[in-house]
């Protein structure tokens, strides 16, 4: 069974599914089922340590959330294309989303002609 220390407080437990208890200084979580699979297991882009900063100019404050791929075209992409994956949200700084906001009203006017 895989075992990870969590901070007391933090679980939502149900009988059928983990088994909470104490170890050291916090809660340990016991699951009552095998995952399947190892997540993100070998894939570098998932395990690598990431900052919190702007992708266009590193600016670490006054971040948003940017879709690349703009929600009104996202809801036609084919279900393969429009899972859970993050791939196409990055941060950026107040000034670089105004700059890319821009830019993607241009090409936005520019399929619809």
């Amino acid at each position: 069974m895989d075992e990870v220390e969590v901070e007391a407080g933090d679980v939502k437990r149900e009988e059928d599914l983990a088994k909470c208890g104490c170890a050291g200084n916090g809660a340990v979580v016991r699951l009552l089922f095998t995952p399947r699979g190892r997540g993100h297991e070998g894939n570098e882009y998932y395990l690598a340590d990431k900052e919190n900063q702007c992708v266009a100019c590193a600016a670490g404050s006054g971040l948003h959330r940017y879709s690349v791929v703009p929600h009104t075209y996202r809801k036609h992409l084919p279900d393969r294309l429009k899972s859970r994956s993050s791939h196409d949200i990055v941060l950026l700084c107040t000034s670089c989303h105004q700059t890319a906001n821009c830019a993607a009203g241009v090409l936005s006017r520019a399929l619809a002609e």
